[in-house]
């Protein structure tokens, strides 16, 4: 009787350290769901997808505009980490586990990396994402990471265009010389210094400085007026 009601005692015990422990499992998830619900409130109506990585149980949560922004329905991507290495371009792949290898040792104070995500439909857009360990254990081991993913295949567009157009302004043979709204100079080309004569002196000063004096002011009024009348002016000065 004594070793049976002894038994009985521990097995009560262990019951109440069981349900203690899954007490604290579940109000430590809450925590957690009411932090990922806070940090996606604050990020509606922007274009930022929220990410948490609990690495030590292996478990990725991504928000519904996380998954939306890749042409996925909520709940729709497999979450599972060696799923998600498979959306990032074989070409960016290597640049990515570097970063985030290095933060995860403690190398680097975020994560940050651009690189090209695949979509549903196989097309493949430029994403930013960033992210940063938000908790350690003694050792310093990383356990849990959050971040925020950004569409900015637009943004990558625009700089590929600018890219594109230093290249023509610094290869035409034209010269050419960029003037802001005060009418001062502040970029000319290689061709304009090869046919000028003029390089950086010339930057910040008035257009008016190759001036020859051998036309009137009425001419230069009738090429400044059909400049503000019809943006373009043509002619042999």
């Amino acid at each position: 009787r004594q070793l049976r009601y002894l038994l009985n005692m521990i097995i009560f015990f262990l019951l109440i350290g069981i349900a203690w422990f899954i007490s604290r499992i579940k109000s430590s998830k809450a925590v957690m769901r009411e932090s990922q619900e806070r940090m996606e409130h604050a990020l509606e109506g922007t274009n930022n997808g929220l990410w948490d990585w609990d690495i030590q149980h292996s478990d990725l949560y991504l928000s519904p505009r996380f998954e939306v922004t890749l042409g996925y329905a909520a709940g729709e991507i497999n979450t599972r980490v060696n799923s998600l290495k498979a959306l990032i371009h074989p070409d960016d792949i290597g640049m990515v586990r570097q970063k985030l290898a290095e933060h995860l040792r403690g190398k680097s104070s975020i994560f940050e990396s651009e690189h090209r995500t695949r979509t549903k439909d196989g097309s493949w857009i430029w994403t930013q994402v960033c992210g940063k360990v938000v908790e350690r254990d003694d050792n310093q081991k990383a356990l849990r990471m959050v971040g925020t993913q950004t569409d900015i295949t637009e943004r990558k567009m625009v700089e590929e265009q600018l890219q594109q157009g230093a290249m023509v302004f610094e290869t035409v043979s034209e010269a050419v010389a960029i003037c802001n709204r005060e009418n001062r100079i502040i970029a000319v080309n290689q061709a304009f210094t090869d046919i000028t004569g003029y390089g950086d002196e010339v930057i910040g000063k008035d257009p008016k400085i190759l001036s020859s004096g051998k036309h009137d002011q009425a001419f230069h009024a009738a090429m400044w007026s059909e400049l503000m009348e019809t943006v373009v002016w043509q002619g042999e000065i």
